[in-house]
């Protein structure tokens, strides 16, 4: 079978290939252990604008045969900032990876990385995402119009907060600049 699926190998030049790749495979496999591993390196969350900041815990464990120190915890954002609970972890060890991200006033889908790097050279990727949704608000009318020939009198919209989420309009403004426009707040 090993003929037919490797016809090239059996020929004399290649063997020679196919003997020192075999030992280098296999003094690699027996060297390897894994170092700081995280169950679920990813979470997703959903937050509204005006919730500026996300605390999340990620639990993290040494799955490897040695005892591993953090030398070094850097992530993609300075909004974002991680900490572990310990700096080393021994064999079977679990701990915590606690992550702030600060957005502010972001919106949209943002990814966070977290690196974490140990002294048996591996690294660990744990990922944030944040979807920050604007506030939910409800127009009413959605669309204020004139039909031709009406006389140009004032008519009103209201913008309504739903979901529980303060609103204030601070200005408004038209497309047409004959039109003028002036929010007023009701109690």
């Amino acid at each position: 079978m090993f003929n037919r699926l490797f016809p090239r190998l059996l020929r004399p030049a290649h063997h020679p290939v196919v003997l020192m790749l075999l030992p280098l495979v296999v003094f690699t496999m027996g060297s390897v252990h894994a170092g700081l591993t995280c169950a679920e390196p990813t979470q997703s969350f959903t937050r509204v604008a005006g919730d500026p900041a996300l605390r999340t815990t990620f639990a993290i464990r040494n799955s490897g045969n040695q005892e591993v120190t953090v030398r070094k915890i850097s992530t993609n954002c300075s909004c974002t900032t991680g900490k572990t609970d310990k700096t080393s972890y021994a064999p079977g060890e679990a701990g915590t990876l606690v992550v702030d991200y600060a957005y502010g006033t972001k919106v949209g889908p943002h990814v966070k990385n977290i690196v974490i790097e140990t002294t048996d050279k591996a690294r660990l990727v744990a990922s944030v995402a944040v979807t920050v949704q604007e506030p939910p608000v409800k127009l009413t009318p959605g669309l204020v119009w004139w039909k031709t020939g009406e006389a140009p009198a004032p008519k009103a919209g209201m913008v309504q907060a739903t979901g529980g989420f303060p609103v204030s309009a601070t200005r408004a403004t038209t497309s047409d600049p004959r039109i003028s426009a002036r929010p007023e707040t009701i109690q």
